[in-house]
């Protein structure tokens, strides 16, 4: 799925599918062409006016490129169409088919959340572009985080109706339905946990027809990209009573805020701090398929980590791979941040690094492949180990009554701590995930090396893991009864585990 080599022979798979229906008369051929072709051209626009800000933002000369509305007006034209009527599902275009969905899911509203939020975004977008200055370096230097942020947004909105109508398709067996719009939503599934989007190609793709007898495995792991699109399971709501009434439907946990760290139980929200681990995996998959200027997008911008908010006025922004790389909370890290600094010379080792490779300014690495790893290696235990670190001692200092100088505030610092080393991709079992493609922080490197150096528990997973979990539910303890003295030695243990 990630050969650059093999990029080229799927280019054209919208375009095959959508003239095969035609061919075959299938009545499913409109449909196709919406949610294949119209909608990935639509997506395709804000991107497209994103890297034009971007491009002239880091140019000298910003006027040799043409920003327009940024594909703004583009996106909602092709979104809404010609013959829409508002809060209407009659129609053909991408906007009736979302109130359709919405209606299906029990909607009480007179138009769809998904299709006013979405008109709100655009109109965010269009106050934004009209800034005198916009996308240039002198006067808006950061303007395109700001665009991809609106951008972004507009994207997770976008997967609500396809989401929506692949379950209903489902419900129904309709086979054909399902084969269309699996096809528009799987191969997205591919920037999320690994092991789920093996199972959705497995069970949707790369069968002759749908595996209906796998519905509560399909519905299950569909509930599990949510988190990478942006969604909630209040986003895509519950499908209607007539269609799940003899099925075995999962509980849906979605962006629950307690859900478990591979059975670290958090008391406080920390989904946000995990998904940093996505931010990785995907910058990844961006590296490995060669496209490098969206991956130093995903590394200035951040993409699965929104900021938390304290109220509905703060600006939606995420937290970013680089903001940690160069933080001043970084010196709370020593001494493993002293030792560093004085190896590279430089304050901001790690960043420099990053820069360096994604723009292809580093000499030792020159192939695709290998400036993937040090991409995705630099990022998880350079950037976010020192920050793990950084994180740990500075739980040890706010349990001492010092002044906290962590990026976070709204979260029980223990709690951030075990986010940092498990991450979202390990999901809720014990051990953590059964699939070593799904981790990318320290968990999962334990987990990897443990099957090669076979030092794995009982219980089937590394014996640093186990001997991990035991430490933060003890720091955790120790923490909340403030006793200081013993977090600071169990902090130290898993700063020493983290670093073996």
């Amino acid at each position: 799925d990630r050969d650059v080599g093999r990029l080229g022979d799927n280019l054209s798979y919208a375009d095959n599918f959508v003239r095969s229906a035609i061919l075959m008369g299938h009545e499913y051929a409109a449909e196709a062409s919406l949610v294949l072709n119209v909608w990935m051209y639509a997506a395709h626009q804000l991107w497209k006016g994103l890297e034009t800000c971007q491009k002239m933002v880091e140019a000298d000369n910003p006027g040799q490129f043409n920003l327009g509305t940024a594909g703004m007006d583009e996106f909602i034209a092709l979104w809404i169409g010609t013959g829409s009527n508002p809060g209407s599902p009659n129609g053909d275009s991408l906007y009736a088919m979302t109130e359709d969905a919405y209606n299906e899911f029990g909607g009480v509203f007179e138009e769809s959340e998904t299709n006013s939020e979405l008109k709100s975004l655009y109109q965010q977008a269009s106050s934004l572009l009209s800034i005198p200055g916009i996308c240039t370096k002198a006067e808006q230097p950061e303007s395109p985080r700001m665009l991809y942020s609106i951008s972004t947004q507009m994207l997770s909105k976008m997967q609500i109706p396809l989401i929506q109508q692949l379950i209903l398709s489902i419900l129904n067996k309709d086979v054909r339905k399902t084969q269309v719009l699996a096809m528009a939503v799987v191969p997205q599934a591919a920037q999320c946990r690994p092991s789920a989007y093996k199972r959705l190609k497995d069970y949707l793709l790369l069968t002759e027809n749908p595996r209906f007898d796998k519905t509560k495995i399909i519905l299950r792991d569909l509930q599990d990209i949510y988190n990478c699109f942006g969604l909630t399971c209040d986003d895509i709501g519950e499908p209607p009573l007539k269609l799940t009434k003899n099925v075995d439907m999962p509980d849906c946990y979605a962006s629950n805020p307690r859900s478990a760290l591979a059975q670290y139980f958090p008391s406080t929200d920390v989904a946000s701090v995990a998904r940093v681990d996505l931010d990785i995996l995907q910058m990844r998959i961006l590296s490995s398929m060669g496209s490098f200027r969206y991956a130093q997008m995903w590394y200035d911008y951040g993409r699965n980590s929104p900021v938390q908010q304290r109220s509905e006025n703060d600006s939606f922004s995420y937290y970013s791979l680089a903001d940690l790389a160069v933080a001043s909370s970084r010196k709370n890290g020593d001494p493993w941040f002293s030792d560093f600094v004085l190896y590279h010379n430089d304050n901001n080792y790690a960043d420099k690094m990053m820069r360096n490779v994604l723009q292809g300014r580093n000499n030792k690495w020159n192939s695709v492949e290998q400036r993937t790893a040090v991409i995705a290696e630099t990022s998880a235990f350079m950037v976010v180990q020192m920050h793990l670190w950084a994180q740990i001692n500075d739980a040890v200092n706010q349990c001492k009554g010092m002044q906290s100088e962590g990026e976070y505030d709204l979260t029980h610092p223990w709690d951030e701590v075990a986010a940092l080393i498990i991450g979202s991709l390990e999901g809720t079992m014990e051990g953590g995930s059964a699939d070593l493609e799904d981790g990318q922080l320290t968990w999962s490197l334990a987990s990897r090396r443990a099957f090669q150096f076979q030092s794995i528990n009982s219980d089937g997973y590394a014996n640093i893991n186990s001997r991990l979990e035991d430490l933060l539910y003890a720091g955790k303890g120790e923490i909340d009864a403030m006793e200081c003295t013993a977090l600071e030695r169990t902090a130290y243990q898993i700063q020493v585990l983290t670093n073996s």
